[in-house]
């Protein structure tokens, strides 16, 4: 796993949420919300599993499926109402899960040594 890949590639969702927002793009709102679709999450539910004993990992696979519940939610309300899928996404909700997440992966990576 290339933790700094997969940063840069979490931290592009709000930016590709923005756009949808603005009727630029797509975004698969269901596989979203899934938290084993992604690259990292992939990760996590094959290779990264043999980590399941570090308290490091679990808060990652914690914070990183709370995030993709809460982007999941941004855009599956996008699909309906565009304005209160906006005020989600600006959320400090929003910003926490994220947050949180990328600690997450700065920290295990740390642990793990890649």
């Amino acid at each position: 796993m290339n933790f700094d890949e997969a940063i840069s590639m979490h931290t592009q969702w709000k930016t590709k949420l923005r756009a949808l927002l603005n009727g630029q793009g797509t975004v698969d709102a269901t596989t979203l919300s899934t938290d084993n679709a992604c690259v990292l999450g992939k990760w996590i539910y094959e290779e990264g599993a043999s980590h399941a004993s570090h308290a490091e990992f679990r808060a990652l696979k914690d914070a990183h499926a709370k995030f993709h519940r809460i982007a999941g939610a941004v855009a599956h309300k996008a699909q309906t109402d565009r304005e209160a899928a906006r005020k989600q996404l600006d959320s400090p909700e929003y910003q926490a899960a994220s947050t949180a997440t990328v600690s997450a992966i700065t920290t295990l990576k740390k642990v793990i040594g890649k």
